[in-house]
């Protein structure tokens, strides 16, 4: 009769799963705590034992892969964290490709960790099966807030280049002619003048209001627009540009009339 090998036996598999609950508690405390060097350690140990319940195709192999990436990041270590949240896109985009929320999340976690990573230094390769990196709004918004937080904490080098690197991805984005898109990346511009980064949003603002007076015609209410020249007008504001703020929110209103 075949006997059953110990690893894959009942009695193992309950041991493994009481170890496996033992290190998610311990990474809890460690991440309280901000060790994360600890739960660097009990993650991987986790990864080890969830692809050996579950397989290394699991979507639990996904979220751990995920979040050791995340306590990479955390930890400064952003060139240490690329390959596993490349690890974690390669299986979920293989084995779960209707998840677009999901795919969607890491492929943002790659592009900021790869923006920070080159801001340290060279990046690593990660595998050449990964789709072209997809920048959007989310993005963006995640860049912002991240160069906010590096420029409070004295890392100045790496803010510069995250705040650069927004901007050029936001003008980029808006070159598609994405009328939804661009409305939506007003609120990277927000984001740029709490930031304080007043020239970068006037510069944003001021091409996403174009982008708007090029296609008028395809916006009958006009509300688009008078939303667009509002928010340009105190982006102005707020340069000192004082008369041009002005006839930018009268314009606004008649924009609103027609």
């Amino acid at each position: 009769m075949k006997q059953n090998s110990a690893p894959y036996s009942p009695i193992a598999r309950g041991l493994q799963r009481i170890n496996l609950n033992a290190y998610r508690q311990i990474i809890t405390h460690s991440m309280r705590m901000k060790d994360y060097e600890g739960a660097i350690d009990s993650w991987q140990r986790v990864i080890a034992m969830t692809a050996q319940i579950w397989g290394s195709q699991h979507l639990k192999t996904v979220a751990a892969l995920y979040e050791l990436g995340n306590c990479y990041f955390k930890n400064h270590q952003p060139k240490l964290a690329l390959p596993h949240f490349a690890r974690a896109y390669e299986i979920a985009y293989q084995n779960y490709p209707d998840m677009s929320a999901t795919l969607q999340e890491i492929r943002t976690q790659i592009h900021i960790a790869q923006m920070v990573a080159d801001s340290i230094g060279p990046e690593p390769q990660i595998s050449d099966c990964l789709l072209t990196k997809l920048m959007s709004v989310k993005t963006l918004l995640k860049m912002v807030t991240l160069a906010e937080k590096s420029a409070l904490r004295g890392r100045n080098q790496g803010a510069e280049k995250l705040f650069s690197a927004c901007l050029a991805g936001s003008l980029s984005l808006l070159e598609k002619g994405e009328l939804a898109e661009s409305k939506n990346l007003f609120e990277v511009g927000f984001l740029l003048m709490q930031a304080n980064r007043i020239k970068e949003a006037h510069q944003l603002l001021a091409q996403i209001v174009h982008a708007y007076l090029s296609t008028y015609a395809e916006c009958p209410t006009g509300g688009a627009l008078h939303n667009a020249l509002l928010d340009y007008s105190e982006c102005l504001q707020q340069m000192g540009l004082e008369h041009s703020a002005l006839q930018t929110t009268r314009l606004s209103f008649e924009v609103i009339k027609l």
